[in-house]
């Protein structure tokens, strides 16, 4: 029951499950799984038709025939993989966070405008060059201020003793 407080998790009952099911709430409530592929497959084709892709190409490209793809845009006649996923990244030139972020933004923030802002802040440190990203790691991490890797820190000491800022 811990984890349920710590994360915020409240039961509901989807559809698709047998049992109820235990979610954090989004911004406008707590979509069910056919909500959630039916957002996923609006924004593959989106996504899809922005960058000019015919639904024929990408189906080749992905070793798929047209009316199979075409399933993954119609949202619950076929649900999406991690590796599927993964391949549609790879091809459509997207990360995996910009398809999760248009259906559950609240991963990425207590609130709509924090979740835009470590969006639009993670798609910057994207396009930083690798010294760049070098530089604000640090110089390394036995340091004195130990962090897990790839997380950027401040260290330094007060009359309070060390500190860290991630």
């Amino acid at each position: 029951m811990s984890v349920m407080s710590a994360r915020g998790l409240v039961e509901i009952t989807d559809p698709e499950f047998d049992r109820p099911v235990f979610r954090q709430p989004g911004f406008d409530g707590t979509l069910t799984a056919k909500e959630m592929d039916e957002k996923i497959s609006a924004w593959l084709k989106k996504t899809r038709e922005a960058k000019g892709i015919s639904r024929a190409d990408l189906a080749h490209l992905l070793g798929l025939s047209v009316s199979v793809y075409g399933r993954y845009e119609r949202g619950s006649e076929a649900r999406l993989s991690i590796p599927r996923l993964i391949h549609l990244c790879e091809i459509m030139g997207f990360m995996p966070l910009d398809v999760i972020f248009d259906t559950a933004p609240h991963l990425c923030g207590k609130t709509p405008e924090e979740a835009e802002d470590r969006l639009t802040l993670m798609k910057l440190v994207e396009e930083l060059p690798q010294d760049t990203m070098r530089d604000l790691i640090g110089p390394g991490r036995d340091d004195g201020c130990p962090s897990p890797p790839g997380q950027i820190r401040t260290c330094g000491t007060t009359a309070y003793g060390s500190y860290r800022m991630l």
